[in-house]
């Protein structure tokens, strides 16, 4: 597919952004109903700090990159797509961004953008995921190695992720012949068009390594400065994850697996009810 073009058959749009102090990354993809996902666009997004300073630049350039989502990207008949869920990282300035996906909210009627943070031994902080038990007042709904919570000084809702996790389901989704159910693809382009990218992708490693009273844990490893894109990339598939998209397989069976696209109130909630992304209301 052409830069910009979603699929006709793509069932979600979900967009990834890596937030910084001159620039944002973001990635957006096209998930299809078998599980595999076309990466349809990605770039930067200036941030005017010496202009503006680093809190009016970060909440410019961000209103921005909103904009630009809005418009939507291109499909083969009807109105172009918008994005049905934006995770938008919150490790950096996440005052300004729990802000601005509030402002988004009230604005777009819709829970379309939300605050994200990856937590993994190989992240800034070096703090490990730890996932619920159970939703509570706090904890609003639980997913697959990420949950949903309220941030304590002003109730936002807080996207927390196992980046140890997602970063590994990316890569295997990555590494597959494109083919196959759950592949993700690139848009069409030479291979240095995409060389950027691929050096961000490639940034990190994952080793293995002991750790007394825990065992044998999995980890990525930081080998590069620029790992931008990498970390937009896999907030955008774990996002398809939250928009209901699945692949399932048959343990022990050589059948091809088959995916299949849960209902948004899949996700466990407090009280049995529904949690909803990107519904407009």
């Amino acid at each position: 597919m052409p830069r910009g073009r979603v699929p006709d058959n793509a069932g979600c749009l979900t967009i990834g952004v890596d937030v910084g102090k001159w620039l944002l990354h973001y990635v957006v993809t096209a998930w299809m109903d078998d599980g595999s996902g076309n990466v349809i666009d990605y770039g930067r997004f200036d941030v005017p700090t010496a202009d503006l300073g680093v809190e009016a630049a970060l909440m410019s350039a961000l209103r921005q990159f909103r904009e630009y989502t809005q418009a939507g990207w291109a499909v083969s008949e009807g109105e172009p797509r918008r994005p049905d869920c934006a995770l938008v990282d919150v490790s950096y300035m996440g005052e300004v961004v729990r802000a601005f996906c509030k402002e988004t909210r009230d604005q777009l009627k819709a829970n379309v953008f939300f605050p994200v943070m990856g937590r993994g031994v190989g992240q800034i902080r070096s703090d490990r995921y730890l996932r619920p038990k159970s939703t509570s007042a706090v904890v609003k709904a639980i997913g697959e190695e990420y949950h949903v919570a309220l941030h304590r000084s002003d109730g936002a809702m807080i996207v927390e992720v196992n980046a140890d996790h997602w970063k590994s389901v990316l890569h295997d989704r990555l590494s597959c012949p494109k083919e196959q159910p759950g592949a993700i693809v690139l848009f069409a382009a030479s291979p240095n068009d995409h060389l950027a990218l691929a050096k961000h992708l490639s940034s990190e490693r994952q080793i293995e390594e002991f750790i007394p009273e825990r065992g044998t844990v999995r980890r990525w490893e930081k080998m590069k400065k620029d790992n931008h894109w990498f970390d937009a990339a896999y907030y955008a598939t774990m996002a398809s994850h939250f928009c209901g998209v699945r692949l399932s397989s048959v343990r022990g069976s050589a059948t091809i697996p088959q995916t299949k696209r849960e209902p948004r109130e899949a996700l466990e909630t407090p009280d049995g009810r529904p949690f909803f992304v990107g519904d407009r209301t």
